[in-house]
Order: C-alpha cells, then structure tokens, then sequence
C-alpha cells in the first residue's frame, strides 16, 4: 500500500528554500573572509593572528565552501520537489545548530548560538514540518 504524497505548504517551502539561500549566502561570506582576508576574519572572531594560522583559514574556508554547495543542492532539489533537497537542508540545520552549540558551550559565544544556532534550529524544524506537509 503505497502512501499518498500531499504537495506541501507553498509559504512553509518557500521559507525553507529562502533560509536555505540565505545560509548559503552567509556562509560564501564568511568562506570569502576566510579566503581573502583571513587576519580581519580572525580579528572579527576575537581571535589574535598570526602567520602560522594561515592553513587554518584554508581549512576553514573549505568547510564554508562544502556547507554551501549542500545548501544550493538542497535549493536546488527542493525546488525541483525532491526529499533529497529537504533532507540535506536538515543536515546543513543540524550543521550550524551543532556549530552553534558546541562554540557557546566551548567559548561562551552567545552570538554562535544566537546567530548560528538560531538559523540552524529553524533549518532543522522547517525541513522536519516540511517532509511531514509531503507526506514523505
């Protein structure tokens, strides 16, 4: 008995794919900094620098860059209608959420679990009530 797949929320999907863009689009940001001007990027982390954290800035600049091809993807194929692109917006939520956490409860960073952590709930909870609305 196959289950009967409800198309979803016009206003819940189309806020998940714009919090979906703006993650992305934050995180192209903050990949660039890294990038390009890692020494103001580390001063605007509280962060001192110096030269031998330049690998460090590659790293980490790497990992923006991976957070935000999955979040395009998963524009992508939500607007598309796939589950695949709701499912990678859960994991790019579960991402900041857990970046989010563990920077507050590491360094007391209310900003990371303000910012961060706040963006990446609302991942998590849009794309849950989402693939819920389908039917999937």
């Amino acid at each position: 008995m196959s289950t009967i797949q409800r198309p979803p929320s016009p206003l819940l999907r189309n806020g998940f794919i714009a919090l979906l863009a703006l993650n992305g689009l934050s995180e192209l940001v903050a990949a660039s900094f890294m990038f390009f001007n890692l020494p103001g990027a580390m001063e605007m982390l509280g962060v001192g620098y110096y030269s031998q954290l330049d690998i460090l800035g590659l790293v980490m600049g790497n990992a923006l860059l991976f957070v935000t091809g999955i979040s395009v993807l998963a524009v992508v194929w939500t607007v598309r209608g796939k589950a695949e692109g709701i499912i990678c917006g859960i994991a790019v939520g579960l991402f900041l959420l857990s970046f989010g956490l563990l920077a507050f409860i590491k360094f007391g960073q209310w900003s990371a679990i303000g910012v961060d952590g706040a963006r990446g709930a609302l991942n998590v909870l849009l794309g849950v009530l989402l693939l819920r609305s389908s039917g999937r």
